[in-house]
């Protein structure tokens, strides 16, 4: 099998990052061959730049397609992929097609990270040109809401073609976002030693300082973001001015160690060992998962989400948490005849309370499912296939080991949490 990736950007960096990701895919003895552009513009953010790289992409096809077994649009929007698809007798695949429907596999609805405002209405007329416009939850810009996780996306990406356009953004965007654009630019190894000083040193500023609020959480959102990404230094930071910061500067610094310790809980735990001072960072931890479950209790997360899909509710929630308020709100955000899926673990009270009236007093043909959500064993054979290719290592998160006759000694460490047990293997 030959396959033509045709890039209809002219940006060399994102042919090869393309390529770099179609090998890595690629099945035994399928060629890939990927070529850019000769013309257009770097980046297609407009239909009138699209028609160019659609013009590209054509020329590119004609002279090369009777050498390949497919053809592969790379690039969103899938420029000329219509008028291709009609006059080669060779299969044509458009990546932002592919990457559509293999969302919806996914999850009920998706969202897209845009690079800038004026691209989203393009954007929203090619998902509807998918027909998946009712399955688009949202179109994020790096110039519009949620900057920081727009911003700190295109980080993880970890594509060098990004860097000037980190690099304009440091100097455009307001001073709270600084720390995050510095966050992204470090993930993307560009000066990161001096990016993490200038985090540290804004931190430190903004905690001590009233009024610096929003730079005081762009900061914390920064170094949770390299500390996520392993750089323990950025957690090492968190630590030190969680412990000294002021009630006001407090939370914010708490809730970033929050973050940190729920995606990645070995890297905290490899930092508290080698701290000659524990306490006030395990203070500090527990001040976070004590607000995290306020906030379950305290906020009414559901009539948010009723007012964002105009009182219908969602299809599906999925409780994580194993609270019996964010149990609650689950049912309370969900539409009638929509699906509760509970996988967290309910470790205290006696009951988990359903409320009535959201419950529809038992006529709104709502279904709970514990355990496993539908498709879950699917799920777990493709995670014990990961498992058998080490393409994940399960062993920073097994901290214990028991035999089987031990096990009512491993349940009763996990629910205290005690000797630092993050999870127990069971031996039979």
């Amino acid at each position: 099998m030959k396959i033509l990736l045709i890039n209809p950007n002219t940006s060399q960096s994102v042919s090869d990052l393309i390529e770099a990701e179609a090998r890595r895919a690629a099945a035994p003895g399928t060629q890939v061959s990927v070529l850019t552009a000769p013309f257009g513009v770097a980046y297609i953010e407009t239909r009138f730049e699209s028609l160019i790289g659609a013009y590209a992409t054509a020329t590119l096809a004609a002279e090369h397609c009777d050498q390949h077994d497919a053809i592969v649009v790379a690039a969103f929007g899938d420029p000329g992929i219509d008028g291709l698809r009609e006059v080669l007798d060779i299969p044509v695949v458009g990546l932002t097609e592919a990457a559509l429907m293999s969302a919806c596999l996914l999850g009920k609805r998706f969202s897209i990270v845009a690079i800038s405002r004026r691209i989203t209405a393009w954007y929203r007329e090619c998902v509807q040109a998918n027909g998946l416009l009712d399955r688009l939850a949202s179109i994020r810009s790096l110039d519009g809401p949620l900057q920081d996780d727009a911003i700190t996306a295109i980080g993880r990406l970890g594509d060098a073609s990004t860097r000037p356009l980190l690099a304009k953004l440091q100097g455009s965007v307001p001073r709270e976002l600084q720390p995050t654009v510095s966050a992204a630019l470090c993930l993307q190894g560009v000066d990161c030693d001096a990016r993490l000083a200038y985090l540290v040193e804004t931190l430190a500023f903004a905690t001590v300082n009233a009024g610096y609020q929003p730079l005081l959480r762009g900061a914390v959102h920064g170094l949770s973001v390299l500390a996520i990404a392993g750089r323990e230094p950025a957690l090492v930071a968190l630590f030190d001015a969680g412990a000294r910061a002021p009630e006001s500067a407090r939370a914010p610094i708490a809730l970033g160690v929050g973050t940190v310790a729920l995606r990645k809980p070995q890297v905290v735990m490899h930092v508290l060992q080698q701290r000659a001072d524990v306490a006030p960072a395990l203070t500090l931890l527990r001040d976070a998962f004590d607000m995290l479950s306020e906030d379950f209790e305290k906020e009414n997360f559901a009539l948010e989400i009723r007012k964002i899909t105009h009182g219908k509710g969602v299809d599906s929630a999925i409780e994580v948490v194993g609270n019996a308020a964010s149990f609650a709100g689950c049912i309370a955000a969900t539409r009638p005849g929509g699906t509760i899926s509970n996988v967290g673990y309910h470790g205290k009270g006696d009951v988990v309370p359903i409320p009535r009236i959201e419950w529809g007093v038992g006529m709104a043909d709502k279904t709970i499912r514990t355990g496993l959500c539908p498709g879950g064993r699917e799920r777990m054979e493709r995670l014990l296939r990961l498992l058998q290719k080490k393409r994940v290592d399960p062993t920073p998160l097994t901290t214990h080991r028991f035999p089987f006759s031990d096990v009512e000694r491993a349940f009763e460490m996990m629910r205290t949490k005690a000797d630092g047990i993050l999870k127990p293997l069971i031996l039979f």
